[in-house]
């Protein structure tokens, strides 16, 4: 029923498995199960790309026939690099179960590193964050480490990343991003890539 109700505009955040690449160097595959999408990263000169499964893509448009389908972290690359610290650099881990994503922003807010770990522990999940430190020679004393997604300050993930980090947050959407006050109850930092979306 709420399907029918007619909509200004929808966005549809998707989260498969993802390559960057630098843009030009994509080419479009033959397959007539999958779509494959590459989506241009406005900063650095690359192009996100993913599958989807081409009759899930056929159901999706045919209930919203205007709909605009993005990965969930095309929203991620455009927003974060307005977080990248002034004083100190930043990186960010997007937790959810069993994967984070975990990006870094270099001097002029250029893509470093844009990349799924998979896991099955918390600390298998600190490993893929300090693993990325010692390959881009992150220094954690000075780094504030951003958290989103599926974390929160009593979780295993938060307290082991304090051992590391000498600052984590977790992240807020900025002001510029206006919902329903039915909204103001979920915590903001659990759907940022959600509340960024349409940006």
């Amino acid at each position: 029923e709420i399907l029918q109700l007619p909509f200004a505009r929808v966005f549809i955040g998707l989260d498969p498995s993802y390559s960057i690449m630098p843009q030009g160097f994509f080419e479009q595959p033959e397959s007539s199960t999958h779509l494959t999408f590459n989506q241009k990263i406005e900063t650095g000169g690359l192009e996100l790309i993913y599958t989807v499964d081409s009759h899930f893509h056929s159901r999706l448009t045919g209930l919203f026939p205007n709909c605009s389908v993005s990965h969930l972290n095309s929203a991620l690359l455009k927003v974060l690099p307005g977080y990248n610290g002034t004083s100190s650099p930043r990186l960010f881990a997007r937790v959810n179960p069993g994967f984070v994503d975990i990006a870094y922003f270099g001097r002029f807010s250029n893509v470093q590193l844009m990349n799924r770990y998979d896991y099955q522990t918390p600390s298998d999940l600190i490993y893929f964050i300090l693993l990325c430190c010692e390959e881009l020679k992150i220094e954690r004393e000075e780094t504030e480490l951003m958290l989103s997604g599926e974390v929160d300050l009593n979780s295993q993930v938060h307290d082991l990343c304090y051992l590391y980090f000498n600052q984590v947050s977790l992240i807020q959407p900025t002001g510029n991003v206006h919902f329903s006050k039915a909204f103001d109850d979920f915590p903001k930092h659990r759907y940022f890539n959600l509340f960024n979306l349409g940006t």
